[in-house]
């Protein structure tokens, strides 16, 4: 699945198998095949080597190999008249039987807890409190099937998305979570909706409770959306200390 890499000692051991099946399902007596099996060992090092020392070995990356894989299958069937081999056919065959199971794994379950989310959202009617996201890559997902803005509790900006090249940043503590949840309260209203990771124990920490719990889809884990209502104090400010603290 998309994002998702093999565990354990499988990991290594599908890559291993992996290069030397490209390679016999290539080779063959012209020196166009022995040419394009170099290619293939040679791209699939690259990729290896990125995937170790750069970024790690994600499932899309076998899928670049997959296709550099049927392109050069393909070159030299059109070139040499011969039909794929039996390692190759077989290689097929596998491949297109776990397409398929892939593809009926994805169409048999929820993509995103944001599917879940947004229709228990809708079925609660009207909110007179402000819908957010904590943090805020989870905004394209809910704000694509809501078809409205969201808070970016990080931000307390109002976003359809979040822009892709935002840089990374850790997760703030509990206190640090309770200062953007009164500065959110203060632009929008005192009642907060926070969609997010289901086991963010920092928002739980700064007084939020879940309020529904949605099970982890094919994209992502565990969601929640939770509440948070902020202290009396808060409400009693004039208009003056809120635009000030804002």
């Amino acid at each position: 699945t998309w994002g998702e890499a093999p565990a354990g000692p499988m990991a290594p051991v599908l890559g291993l198998f992996f290069a030397p099946l490209g390679a016999a399902a290539l080779w063959g007596p012209r020196r166009s095949d022995q040419v394009s099996t170099l290619c293939w060992l040679v791209l699939y090092g690259v990729i290896l080597g990125f995937s170790a020392l750069v970024y790690q070995a994600y499932a899309r990356h076998v899928g670049v190999l997959v296709l550099w894989l049927v392109g050069l299958l393909w070159r030299r069937t059109e070139e040499s008249g011969r039909p794929p081999g039996v390692v190759a056919l077989t290689w097929l065959s596998l491949s297109a039987a776990a397409g398929l199971w892939m593809t009926v794994i994805a169409l048999a379950l929820p993509f995103s807890s944001a599917d879940q989310a947004a229709q228990w959202l809708r079925r609660q009617g009207p909110r007179p409190a402000q819908l957010c996201v904590y943090p805020g890559w989870h905004a394209p997902d809910l704000t694509a099937r809501l078809n409205q803005r969201v808070c970016d509790l990080k931000s307390t900006r109002l976003i359809w998305v979040e822009p892709w090249d935002r840089p990374p940043a850790p997760f703030e503590d509990q206190g640090q979570t309770r200062k953007l949840l009164e500065r959110a309260a203060r632009a929008f209203g005192p009642v907060l909706l926070i969609y997010a990771d289901a086991n963010n124990m920092t928002l739980e920490q700064s007084g939020a409770h879940r309020l529904k719990v949605f099970p982890e889809a094919l994209q992502g884990g565990a969601m929640a959306v939770f509440a948070w209502r902020a202290p009396l104090s808060m409400h009693l400010e004039k208009p003056q200390e809120r635009l000030g603290a804002k």
